[in-house]
């Protein structure tokens, strides 16, 4: 038994009734949770407990906080790839979110203290390596070498002589004179 709220009510008095279908659905609504379809080469990452951030399609602005609290250890065959359920509870979720509302899930599986991150498009590759170009206080560009790692989103982690508060500049794509993204045709 639980306290909670009729959503549908699916036969009335002398209709035929189905083994198939619920007559009554309840819900309750205060404790909501995300069920997240993970890919196999993810999931190994995620530990329970893990904080997430969950933002929904249908809600633009809002941001809501959660925790992983299963996963199932199970997969299922999706398209040719194996996915897993994971269940995050929301905490605070509010009576404008409701059931089957499309989410987006960032679980955050680890975290580096200290570290640098750059726009995506500042890091540049050529011969030598992975660089990014640091904007003087005078106008110049100096090439500084970086190594980079982890992405976050449009952001990603560096390694290198770059300092905290430093600019670097953006390099924005060049098309080719084709107009193919692959190269002249």
């Amino acid at each position: 038994p639980f306290d909670g709220e009729v959503l549908a009510v699916n036969y009335q008095p002398g209709d035929s009734i189905s083994q198939a279908q619920a007559a009554v659905i309840l819900a309750n609504r205060s404790q909501l949770h995300v069920d997240v379809s993970i890919d196999e080469t993810d999931v190994s990452q995620i530990a329970s407990g893990d904080p997430v951030t969950i933002s929904l399609d249908s809600l633009p602005g809002l941001i809501l906080s959660g925790r992983v609290v299963q996963i199932s250890p199970y997969g299922t065959t999706v398209q040719g790839l194996v996915k897993y359920t994971v269940r995050v509870d929301l905490a605070g979720a509010g009576s404008q979110v409701l059931i089957g509302m499309t989410a987006n899930a960032n679980i955050v599986t680890d975290t580096v203290e200290g570290a640098l991150a750059v726009p995506l498009d500042a890091v540049q590759l050529d011969d030598e390596g992975e660089f990014v170009n640091r904007l003087n206080a005078d106008g110049t560009t100096e090439r500084v070498n970086v190594v980079s790692g982890d992405v976050q989103d449009e952001l990603v982690i560096i390694t290198g002589p770059l300092q905290l508060g430093e600019t670097v500049q953006i390099v924005e794509p060049q098309p080719t004179s084709s107009g193919s993204p692959f190269g002249p045709g």
